[in-house]
């Protein structure tokens, strides 16, 4: 009797084993995915040495779809034929070290199904060549360095690249023949320039990228002195744009541009970065009533600030019918200057009568968001700190 329940036990014993192999089990394969995809591409390596299952399961290659490689050490030709065989489709690589820009060029070339290259940095002579070794790209990020200074930039290579949708460019040079290089991408549908020194020359209003209907978002540096036609020509004629973003805008038609943004039925987000807000401009914003997402950063002038300030606070409030989002956002530089040279933490400059702009008082950011929040309930409405990001990563 006493050897059958033994032989029973045993028997239960093994039975819970199994059970409780095939949970964890069930678990690994169900949960470990998702754990892996928040991971960092060579996180996800690492697990490889965990266990056989977890090799398995980080080598699968949805994980690798994607890959963002910041701050590593690459060997490119291992790098390209293990994400060849993941089949890798967008490729990011930012600040990395790697030995020759040709090694990367041949890896463009070897990972056949990849869509979507990000670098940063990288030089004027390699992305020439980027069509050579992978002309069926469909979005190029890049953040250039320039070997020498006057050096300066031009995009000709993406008549190479009949596929692109999506093109985001940051550098500090001027740039050439850069209407003629747009113009021949039929496919456009985001665009990204930032830090190009002669933007306010490169007649833009000669861009015809609006007219392919297919531009939905621009995102545009340095605007500083952009003549008239850039908002009565370019502006005027991106009928499809969804998403506009213009930064440094200082002496360049603001209430014009305004004025034209209007007539972008399709357009619902607005942002202006380190904008001046001038006397005009409450009532170029007041007829852009399409916008639903609305981003504003006033242009820290040591003198004009508190004036900029008060513009914004009584002027964005006529837009609150028809606004879902409003950010009100300050530059760290400007909070810090407040803070540690005023003495006037968490605040910012403001009038109390606009006729006097050299009486300023301060407020907290708090309690402008609490105002602004209480006069456009419908709108969600942050006020604080804004990181300014120039490259397009």
């Amino acid at each position: 009797m006493t050897t059958v329940n033994n032989k029973k036990a045993v028997r239960r014993k093994k039975m819970v084993e199994k059970e409780d192999s095939e949970i964890v089990e069930w678990i690994s394969h169900n949960t470990l995915p998702l754990v892996f995809k928040w991971l960092d591409s060579p996180d996800v390596l690492r697990c490889c040495a965990v266990c056989k299952l977890w090799r398995d399961l980080a080598l699968d290659p949805i994980l690798w779809r994607s890959v963002i490689l910041t701050g590593y050490r690459l060997n490119i030709p291992s790098m390209a034929n293990f994400l060849c065989q993941r089949r890798t489709c967008s490729l990011k690589i930012i600040d990395c070290e790697f030995l020759l820009f040709d090694d990367l060029l041949l890896a463009l070339e070897t990972m056949t199904e990849l869509r979507k290259f990000a670098i940063a940095p990288v030089n004027v002579t390699f992305m020439e060549k980027i069509p050579e070794y992978n002309p069926h790209l469909t979005s190029l990020n890049a953040n250039f360095i320039c070997g020498f200074p006057g050096r300066h930039i031009k995009l000709d290579f993406l008549n190479l690249l009949p596929n692109i949708t999506e093109l985001k460019i940051h550098c500090d040079r001027e740039m050439h023949n850069l209407c003629d290089s747009l113009n021949l991408s039929k496919k456009l549908q985001c665009l990204s320039l930032t830090g190009v020194t002669n933007l306010n020359s490169l007649n833009l209003e000669n861009c015809k990228i609006g007219l392919n209907g297919t531009l939905k978002y621009l995102s545009l540096g340095e605007c500083a002195n952009l003549p008239k036609s850039f908002a009565d020509n370019f502006i005027k004629s991106l009928t499809t744009l969804e998403t506009l973003r213009l930064e440094d805008c200082r002496e360049c038609y603001l209430f014009d541009i305004l004025k034209n943004i209007s007539t972008l039925k399709n357009l619902n987000r607005l942002e202006l970065v380190k904008v001046r807000i001038e006397c005009d401009f409450d009532q170029g914003l007041k007829l852009c009533n399409q916008i639903k997402i609305l981003t504003l950063v006033p242009y820290p002038h040591r003198y004009y600030i508190a004036l900029y300030n008060t513009r914004i606070f009584s002027c964005v409030t006529s837009l609150k019918h028809s606004l879902n989002s409003f950010t009100w956002g300050f530059l760290p530089t400007y909070l810090t200057y407040v803070e540690n040279v005023l003495e006037q933490p968490n605040s910012v400059h403001l009038l109390e009568d606009i006729k006097q702009p050299n009486k300023p008082t301060f407020d907290t950011l708090d309690r402008l968001q609490h105002l602004i929040a209480s006069q456009m309930p419908n709108t969600k409405v942050i006020v604080g700190k804004l990181a300014y990001k120039t490259v397009p990563f």
